[in-house]
């Protein structure tokens, strides 16, 4: 009960800190169109409208992903996305399975399992959602691995499971 607890505060502050940035955001600080140009500056790979998530609203945000999510070429983008990443799924929730039939759900395992996944917070915001699932894909196979190296027993249970 302790670590699913631990999970919901987490989560819980993710959100409303994702939230609090979006409201807040650097609106006030710096224009947009000098962020974008100094970020220009230090890294030619600068997105505008993905600066300009800093400085809209959380309403307007929510409409432009929801727009850009219904968009034909988006769509197209992510059912190409998932479809090959079907088989990593696969492995991923196997993963999960044999992890939680280990240890449990009130572990440590379990927690950093689920808070590897907390880059998808930010896909109702964000204007590039591939970026947020390759994210949250790095973080699960880095959690994994750092599970296996510290949990024996879980990790000849996956050996058994997969070899």
């Amino acid at each position: 009960m302790k670590y699913a607890l631990y999970v919901v505060f987490v989560f819980g502050v993710a959100i409303v800190e994702t939230i609090y940035i979006s409201t807040k955001g650097l609106d006030e600080i710096i224009d947009h169109s000098e962020y974008y140009s100094k970020l220009l500056s230090i890294d030619n790979h600068a997105y505008f409208d993905a600066v300009l998530v800093l400085y809209r609203s959380l309403g307007d945000n929510l409409s432009l992903t929801f727009n850009n999510t219904i968009d034909f070429y988006n769509v197209q983008r992510h059912l190409i996305m998932l479809a090959g990443l079907i088989p990593s799924f696969i492995i991923f929730k196997r993963l999960y399975v044999v992890t939680l039939q280990a240890v449990g759900i009130q572990s440590f395992e379990f927690v950093l399992l689920m808070l590897s996944l907390s880059p998808l917070l930010l896909y109702p915001l964000g204007y590039d959602q591939l970026r947020w699932w390759s994210m949250a894909i790095a973080n699960l196979s880095i959690s994994i691995v750092i599970i296996i190296i510290y949990n024996t027993e879980l990790a000849e249970k996956l050996m058994d499971y997969f070899f």
